[in-house]
């Protein structure tokens, strides 16, 4: 409708902005969106999907299509159809979608969870239909523990797609997870971290899941509170810490029980870390090695230990520094996390000792930043110099637009 589309390009200027850059439209979900299932009516399904994607036709951006999702679910509004059904519901928007905007990216087929059996049924018909998608999409929702699930076990998801597309010939260079993080670990700081370093690892992309349940309109990515008053969680300061990360990651050994990433900036000579816990609370250790000298006159180092405590759905108006101190050049250096709680997260800071306070950490670069991981340093590789071990001993929805309008003094 008008409407919609008013609505749509009102998100679209927004996010353009705030500096994104993936914007992914998603085209039908379930009958709840469309009214009926597109196997029902093919006619109707391609025009539906023809006048959707004309309403953009002359917008120069390139955007990316999801084409429906979640087509192996179990939940009736979502999907009734056999595979088979998808499959054809995916090559007719396909083809459309690449007639009317050439240029444009196809995101699919965004399956419940890393279903690799259907992923591989839909990544031959594909490519014997002519219709392999640009990104290969999927989602991680479940939470940790559940059934024995770790976000660490996606770098070996990724690992086995890639292996099945090389020995099929299939080229496919761009890999998304377009929803991961349960509904139980959905405010949680630990699990955000250990989704946010696996992701990295595996060098894809991934956007957290969004979702207006028990009462929360989950503006944001359920970063914020009560959109009359937003006030950020504690999973706002696990992304805060994330945009912070400026440079190139650094080398990471994780445990079975926490898990992070680092990165080191030349330019500032400083180097951050984010630590996460998966359920194991106590006293955690970070063994740091190699870490280069700021200034070779100068032996020592100084660090800084900010505590990022889970707190579930209420407002963390800022992490808890912990402790501050110098220390010497060693290697490695060990830093003590203590009472890590179950579901906590740290951040680490050092930098070269000053006779004052350290440069404040910069501004946030742009509230979509925070909600979406789109590899701020997937262009620039992993630095070779530092290798951090973790040591067990002891779709973006912008629904509050005066909070970014307000924090970031951006008008539209």
């Amino acid at each position: 409708s008008a409407h919609f589309y008013t609505i749509s390009m009102h998100i679209l200027t927004l996010l353009l902005t705030v500096g994104t850059r993936h914007i992914q439209w998603l085209i039908g979900n379930g009958s709840v969106a469309t009214g009926y299932f597109p196997w029902q009516d093919w006619n109707r399904w391609e025009t539906y999907v023809t006048n959707y994607v004309n309403g953009y036709i002359s917008d120069p951006e390139q955007l990316e299509w999801v084409v429906w999702q979640e087509p192996d679910s179990v939940e009736p509004a979502v999907w009734q159809g056999t595979p088979e059904q998808f499959f054809e519901t995916w090559k007719r928007a396909v083809i459309i979608i690449r007639r009317l905007r050439p240029n444009d990216l196809i995101v699919g087929p965004s399956t419940v969870s890393f279903n690799l059996p259907y992923l591989h049924s839909f990544l031959i018909y594909s490519q014997a239909n002519g219709v392999i998608p640009d990104v290969l999409s999927w989602h991680e929702l479940s939470d940790i523990g559940s059934s024995g699930y770790t976000p660490d076990l996606i770098p070996q998801h990724v690992l086995s797609i890639k292996q099945f597309l090389q020995t099929n010939n299939i080229n496919i260079s761009r890999f998304h997870i377009t929803e991961y993080q349960g509904t139980i670990d959905k405010y949680r700081p630990g699990p955000t971290v250990a989704f946010i370093a696996n992701i990295e690892a595996a060098r894809i992309e991934g956007t957290k899941g969004n979702w207006g349940t028990d009462g929360d309109p989950q503006q944001i990515s359920g970063l914020l509170t009560d959109p009359n008053n937003p006030a950020p969680r504690s999973i706002w300061w696990v992304y805060k810490s994330y945009a912070d990360l400026t440079g190139q990651l650094v080398a990471t050994t994780l445990s079975s029980t926490i898990n992070g990433l680092g990165g080191f900036d030349t330019t500032t000579q400083t180097a951050k870390i984010i630590v996460g816990n998966q359920g194991h609370p106590g006293t955690k250790t970070v063994n740091l090695y190699n870490i280069p000298h700021f200034d070779p006159n100068n032996p020592r180092i100084d660090i800084a230990i900010d505590h990022i405590g889970n707190t579930e759905s209420s407002a963390l108006s800022a992490p808890t520094r912990i402790a501050r101190y110098d220390s010497a050049y060693v290697s490695p250096l060990t830093v003590t996390l203590p009472d890590f709680g179950a579901w906590d997260a740290y951040a680490i800071s050092l930098w070269q000792p000053l006779t004052s306070s350290p440069s404040p950490s910069p501004s946030p670069l742009g509230l979509v930043e925070y909600a979406s991981l789109v590899e701020h340093f997937s262009q620039t590789g992993s630095a070779r110099w530092v290798r951090v071990d973790f040591d067990n001993s002891g779709q973006v929805d912008l629904y509050d637009y005066s909070f970014l309008l307000t924090h970031f003094g951006q008008s539209i």
